[in-house]
């Protein structure tokens, strides 16, 4: 079944912070309402992308989301352990969205899987852009006083993204059309360097305006055909 993949794919989101020293989620704070967990998560989630691990304040977080420090750290138990749940939380949240979108996508071509993948990141990133700051900046930037454990989670997270990226593109690629001397493994990094370049580019124009990309998608759907054109003719025959 379809979701059975997603399924397992969020489980080994999980598997990877449950391992000791990382973060297993208190009995305390899961018997808090659903509003209540909802706003505390909110709160963290945009200081953190906001001012980064080592400039958010615990006095700050607790303020806003009404709690006091003593009860944070009784759910919590660190601001380490806060940090890394809150990576988990929203890694599971966009992977599973990202595949239940995945799931969507009916053509049999490649280069048009390449573009809905594409159109479903950008939409990722409009919908949850507070969210996808702070992943972005963990992973790239990870904060000193975690790297080790962000590194390790990041590289844990490599090793079955590959898994993803075959299911959901690569094996959509026809070897037998592509150019004499261009490999798959190149075609397929030229392909998403490319569009990686391309989705920062509209990130950074639309910064301050994401509804305006929401509301008109039409040119941004334009310029990348013109893009997987450019991806197509350069390296199939």
């Amino acid at each position: 079944m379809v979701y059975n993949y997603i399924d397992f794919i969020v489980n080994q989101i999980r598997n990877i912070f449950k391992k000791p020293e990382v973060l297993l989620l208190t009995e305390a704070f899961k018997k808090l309402s659903e509003e209540k967990q909802e706003l505390i998560l909110k709160v963290c989630i945009e200081e953190f992308a906001k001012n980064g691990y080592d400039h958010t304040s615990t006095d700050v977080l607790t303020s806003k989301a009404g709690i006091s420090k003593g009860i944070l750290f009784h759910y919590f138990k660190s601001k380490k352990n806060l940090y890394l749940y809150i990576v988990k939380t929203i890694t599971e949240l966009l992977v599973k969205i990202m595949l239940e979108e995945a799931e969507k996508v009916t053509s049999q071509d490649f280069f048009e899987r390449i573009k809905a993948m594409t159109i479903i990141k950008q939409k990722l990133a409009i919908l949850y852009p507070k969210e996808s700051e702070l992943i972005v900046k963990t992973f790239i930037n990870p904060p000193v006083k975690l790297q080790k454990e962000i590194n390790e989670i990041y590289i844990e997270i490599l090793s079955f993204s590959q898994g993803i990226y075959d299911k959901y593109l690569f094996s959509y690629m026809k070897e037998s059309r592509l150019k004499l001397g261009v490999s798959k493994e190149r075609a397929i990094e030229f392909s998403m360097i490319l569009l990686e370049g391309y989705s920062n580019k509209i990130m950074l124009n639309y910064k301050g305006k994401e509804m305006d990309l929401i509301n008109n998608t039409e040119p941004i759907f334009k310029e990348l055909d013109e893009y997987i054109e450019i991806i197509k003719y350069g390296i199939y025959k």
